[in-house]
């Protein structure tokens, strides 16, 4: 049975606070090497999407501008054309950058406020 109101060994205190304060810095580097990874894997995965997406959009300009090239007499005019048409679509996705900053808010403050399973284990 344990007692209670009993003389209080303070090098016992010490330990126990020095042990807790260890853990709970190996809890935070735990959760910062958690989150860095999963920054660093998402990124990768979006550097790797926008890639493929920019391969596709050059192979579609290039069957463009050889499909316009024949309509109005010339490659460099049909080029021109194309090109005026990407800088129009690059600037209405310049305007509307809320479409991709509030996706990614919502992204990292669910990937670092979110509690994790093992942080629900040790409050209890």
């Amino acid at each position: 049975m344990k007692e209670t109101g009993g003389p209080v060994d303070s090098g016992r205190i010490a330990d126990d606070v020095k042990q807790y304060v260890n853990m709970r810095i190996a809890s935070v580097k735990l959760a910062m090497v958690e989150g860095l990874s999963r920054i660093s894997g998402n990124a990768v995965r979006i550097l790797v999407f926008l890639f493929l997406c920019l391969m596709g959009l050059l192979a579609l300009g290039v069957a463009l501008i050889a499909s316009l090239a024949t309509v109005v007499g010339g490659t460099a005019i049909a080029a021109l054309i194309v090109g005026i048409v990407l800088i129009i679509v690059a600037l209405l996705v310049l305007m509307a950058k809320k479409l991709f900053i509030n996706p990614m808010v919502a992204m990292f403050s669910e990937m670092f406020f979110k509690p994790r399973k093992h942080e629900h284990d040790e409050e209890e």
